[in-house]
């Protein structure tokens, strides 16, 4: 049996493509730092960038490590 998240996640990918967000190495850093570092943040992006998504969306967030 699998767990309610899990059927929530399939469905929401069948009905929305999942969306890939990417930090770079200074963002990486700089959420690393934050008070609340990885476990809650916000971030601006601008609005052309996401026009096309509709709530809810799945996100997958890529961090790169600095070089």
């Amino acid at each position: 049996m699998e767990s309610p998240w899990l059927d929530r996640l399939k469905h929401l990918v069948e009905e929305n493509p999942i969306v890939v967000l990417r930090f770079n190495g200074t963002e990486r850093e700089s959420l690393s730092n934050s008070r609340r570092g990885f476990n809650e943040f916000t971030f601006a992006r601008s609005h052309t960038m996401l026009e096309g998504l509709k709530l809810p969306t799945p996100c997958v967030i890529q961090f790169f490590l600095l070089p």
